[in-house]
């Protein structure tokens, strides 16, 4: 199957016969709709594209959680605090590139 947006062929190449395959696509988009079609290849050719999936909305991303404590201090001067606090328990499912004080 062609991914078009992202230009990927994805083969599967079982050991046993099987009726039923399942396969991960990623480096999809976010909140986006997608429908999916197959092709099967032998050493013969390709088929016809198959029938397409229904369509199928990818997650919304999450906004990350508060963070779990209160910030303290461990350190001070004249002119500086040094605070250390944990982070939150989820990061909405993306990393946290930057914290706010």
């Amino acid at each position: 199957m062609i991914v078009p947006e992202q230009n990927v062929l994805l083969t599967d190449n079982p050991t046993d016969s099987v009726l039923q395959h399942t396969m991960d696509i990623i480096g999809l988009h976010a909140s986006t709709t997608y429908t999916f079609a197959l092709t099967s290849t032998n050493a013969i050719g390709t088929s016809a594209v198959g029938k397409e999936s229904y369509p199928t909305t990818t997650a919304a991303p999450n906004l990350p959680d508060a963070p779990s404590t209160t910030p303290s201090s461990i350190g001070y001067g004249a002119y500086f605090v040094n605070l250390t606090w944990d982070d939150p328990a989820s990061d909405g499912g993306r990393p946290i590139n930057s914290r706010f004080v």
